[in-house]
């Protein structure tokens, strides 16, 4: 399988800068947030919009 669609940035949710990353492997999209004291579970979908 490919990694394809690779993203990442960062947003401000509440006053704390959060990092989310996403990418594409094979058919599902994956999508994980965190920052640098706190991760947040992988969440997989099987759509960018659903994962992001």
């Amino acid at each position: 399988m490919k990694l394809t669609n690779y993203s990442q940035r960062t947003v401000e949710m509440e006053s704390w800068q959060v990092q989310l990353t996403s990418y594409q492997l094979g058919r599902i999209h994956h999508c994980t947030a965190g920052n640098a004291s706190n991760c947040a579970p992988h969440l997989p979908g099987s759509t960018h919009r659903q994962t992001v």
